[in-house]
């Protein structure tokens, strides 16, 4: 025969077991709910309000700087291409009798 006090620790011990097993969480299963299931949007509203607001920043400022960089690439070939209509102008002015470099190869 048992011992009294055994089997109330006994006892005891069986509803705890069965109070921890009604609390843990159920198995994991892939569905919508997981990470590698959401779509971007689903992603995107799951980050916390702080990150978003990090992410629009840097997105706003990727976007600023590549509005100047083009700005200071297009001054840059519109400089460029000035400069050579410029050498053109100059050379046809020195030269008015003769219609261009194309001209002066050829056989007469």
């Amino acid at each position: 025969m048992i011992p009294v006090a055994f089997r109330s620790s006994l006892r005891a011990n069986a509803s705890r077991d069965v109070r921890l097993r009604k609390r843990a969480a159920p198995p994991l299963s892939p569905d919508a709910s997981s990470p590698g299931q959401k779509s971007l949007w689903g992603s995107y509203k799951a980050l916390p309000r702080a990150t978003k607001l990090q992410l629009a920043a840097a997105l706003a400022a990727i976007g600023l700087v590549g509005l100047y960089v083009t700005d200071e690439v297009e001054k840059s070939l519109v400089a460029g291409q000035a400069a050579i209509a410029e050498k053109e102008a100059s050379l046809h002015s020195q030269h008015p009798s003769s219609g261009g470099p194309e001209q002066s190869s050829r056989p007469s």
